[in-house]
């Protein structure tokens, strides 16, 4: 009888132990399982998201064929830009100057004043000592020298020397026969060339051949065309269409508006 007890108090120890080392074997997997997890679930929080690409710029009309580009003039644009729909010139001048034949400039509807107009020209003789006006006067050796100004100058602008008040230079090329250059409104949009009381010139052409320009309202703006100091020079074949002038102070003889 004591020796049943024995047996039975030994089968109970062992039971017990062999429990205890299940139950400890199973926590020991759980523990593992939800390290695990852990793991897994920091490798994912880890992963960051590519930033999304930039939204592409914005294009505009370009009528212009076979390679031939386009270049776009704003009221608020700035020279500094590439001229391209979301970053137009503020004038005309840096858009003409990179023209080649066939490419168009637009000008965005808009009032374009004395800030969007380039320099085409100074007086030569002057008797008034500087301080000289800003963008009206240059300042040369001391003498206020009065400016020519127009909104699209198609006509080469250099000069000697080094002065401040008369920068920046341009050269302006030419169309062919086949390829003319166009300088036009935006299609669906008025641009107006409107200086005030300080009117002037428009549009000043001198020594090009083959350009078109198009579509565009000038209030007391005349258009200069200029035959060339030789018969190699001479303007030739530019083409006016679809212009609105009017309010001119001047005459231009049986054609107020151009000379």
């Amino acid at each position: 009888m004591h020796h049943s007890k024995v047996t039975w108090g030994i089968f109970l120890v062992f039971a017990l132990l062999v429990t205890f080392i299940l139950l400890a074997s199973i926590q020991r997997f759980e523990l593992v399982l939800d390290t695990s997890s852990l793991s897994q679930v920091a490798q994912v929080t880890d992963v960051q998201t590519a930033p999304e690409p930039p939204p592409p710029e914005p294009q505009g009309t370009c009528e212009a064929q076979g390679g031939a580009k386009c270049y776009y003039v704003a009221t608020d644009g700035l020279d500094t830009n590439a001229g391209t729909f979301a970053a137009p010139y503020k004038t005309f001048a840096p858009a003409l100057a990179k023209t080649k034949p066939g490419d168009i400039v637009y000008a965005r509807g808009g009032k374009y004043t004395i800030a969007n107009t380039s320099i085409t020209g100074y007086n030569q003789t002057s008797s008034k000592s500087a301080p000289c006006t800003p963008v009206f006067e240059a300042n040369l050796n001391g003498k206020c020298h009065g400016l020519n100004r127009a909104f699209i100058p198609l006509k080469d602008w250099s000069y000697s020397g080094t002065v401040p008040d008369l920068e920046p230079k341009y050269t302006i090329p030419n169309g062919t026969a086949g390829n003319p250059i166009t300088v036009k409104a935006y299609p669906g949009e008025n641009p107006v060339f409107d200086r005030g009381a300080q009117q002037g010139t428009g549009v000043n052409i001198s020594e090009k051949w083959y350009w078109v320009i198009d579509g565009f309202e000038m209030k007391g703006e005349v258009i200069y065309i200029w035959g060339g100091l030789t018969t190699a020079r001479n303007t030739h074949d530019i083409t006016i269409r679809n212009n609105e002038i009017h309010s001119v102070a001047a005459t231009g003889g049986n054609n107020p508006g151009a000379y």
